[in-house]
């Protein structure tokens, strides 16, 4: 429909209402419409941006308080525990040998380094250096 078979449907008021909007002429804006969209952006992100800070802050307190907790020694002993973990049978007729781990470290822890025996081996005449290795 032509805009002049729709006048022809209007009263006299509606005419001049309708001749009156078409004469309108919108203003140019002053607003840059990339400045606005980014504002609108920065607006709309400012709730969850804080939420996000809140929520990290949050998370990092409960990890400090946990930390802190966990570096103080336990009040608590267990007294209940019900078998030992590893029971060592101990027979007086057994005996070791001058060799044994057991002798040694006894040995070392007594006398020092110089408790261990002295090692002859096949062909360790000389001690072993990096050089030689290589």
């Amino acid at each position: 429909m032509s805009d002049d078979a729709r006048d022809d449907q209007l009263d006299g008021a509606e005419r001049e209402l309708a001749s009156a909007l078409r004469s309108l002429i919108p203003i140019a804006s002053s607003i840059d419409p990339v400045s606005a969209a980014f504002e609108a952006g920065r607006r709309s992100q400012a709730r969850v941006t804080r939420l996000w800070r809140r929520t990290s802050a949050a998370a990092s307190l409960v990890v400090v308080v946990m930390l802190t907790f966990s570096s103080f020694p336990s009040r608590r002993t267990r007294t209940d525990d019900p078998q030992p973990a590893m029971r060592v049978a101990s027979s007086p007729d057994v005996t070791l040998s001058e060799q044994s781990v057991l002798r040694l470290r006894d040995a070392v822890l007594d006398r020092g380094w110089g408790a261990l025996p002295v090692t002859h081996g096949r062909g360790v005449d000389r001690a072993a250096t990096v050089r030689g290795m290589l």
